[in-house]
């Protein structure tokens, strides 16, 4: 992670370590490729999240100043 750091590529505060390992992982796909599957793997994560509202009732934890 420090070495995308120090590239500038990212800030470390913004990505978990799963993501960088995804990141690592995919790095020598073609690009067309590569675009497919972030593109499929943040459909799955979005969609397991929005089931979890559906399904589970359950709700986002943000927090309010109202």
């Amino acid at each position: 992670m420090r070495r995308l750091q120090h590239r500038n590529i990212m800030h470390t505060r913004a990505f978990d370590a799963s993501v960088v390992g995804l990141a690592e992982r995919l790095r020598d796909l073609p690009s067309e490729e590569l675009f497919q599957r972030i593109r499929t793997e943040v459909f799955r994560s979005t969609t397991l999240h929005e089931l979890g509202h559906s399904l589970g009732g359950l709700a986002d934890e943000y927090t309010s100043n109202t």
